[in-house]
């Protein structure tokens, strides 16, 4: 889609997230806005048929305490069913995205409704980028919960064949050893 038949779009969406606090930039097509200590996000990306909605939050306490890691969750919108079409109208757009997407942001800041879901065994169902992300995220949001025993079992339950899954650093071995660290303090 050219960049003129997405005005349209971002000018309806602008206008639908305005009164809730999110903001974008002039040329963008992300709205942010601050919550507490986290940024929540959306993301509009326009494809030839399918407008594709991510949507985020960035934990930035979770950031600051682990600054080389994942501090952040999202979701994106799968299927033409579940989400927009380039065929839909710009308020059908703008309707989605404050009615569904604000929603999801509303689960993904519910750290619990987050462990939970990267509790499971559910690829689909991690709001992570990857396994890598999933394995360290997890355990220091089980941390700010005070699940603390829960989330030294979690770690000690990654195997080897999980750590050559590992694609980011630092290695999984010294992320668990300084969470360990920082919790027998």
């Amino acid at each position: 889609m050219r960049a003129v038949e997405q005005q349209p779009y971002l000018e309806a969406v602008d206008a639908a997230l305005a009164d809730r606090g999110y903001r974008r930039t002039k040329r963008s097509q992300e709205w942010s806005r601050r919550d507490g200590s986290d940024r929540l996000w959306l993301h509009l990306n326009f494809g030839r048929a399918l407008l594709q909605l991510t949507v985020g939050v960035e934990y930035r306490d979770v950031q600051e305490a682990w600054e080389s890691l994942p501090g952040g969750v999202f979701s994106t919108s799968e299927s033409p069913q579940e989400g927009l079409s380039s065929s839909d109208s710009a308020e059908r757009v703008a309707e989605f995205v404050r009615d569904v997407a604000v929603a999801r942001l509303v689960e993904l800041r519910d750290r619990n409704w987050v462990i939970d879901r990267l509790l499971g065994s559910d690829v689909r169902s991690w709001p992570t980028i990857s396994f890598s992300h999933r394995i360290r995220l997890l355990p220091i949001l089980l941390v700010d919960r005070c699940r603390r025993l829960e989330a030294l079992e979690f770690c000690r339950s990654i195997g080897t064949d999980d750590l050559l899954r590992d694609q980011i650093r630092p290695p999984f071995n010294e992320f668990r050893d300084a969470l360990e660290a920082s919790l027998a303090n």
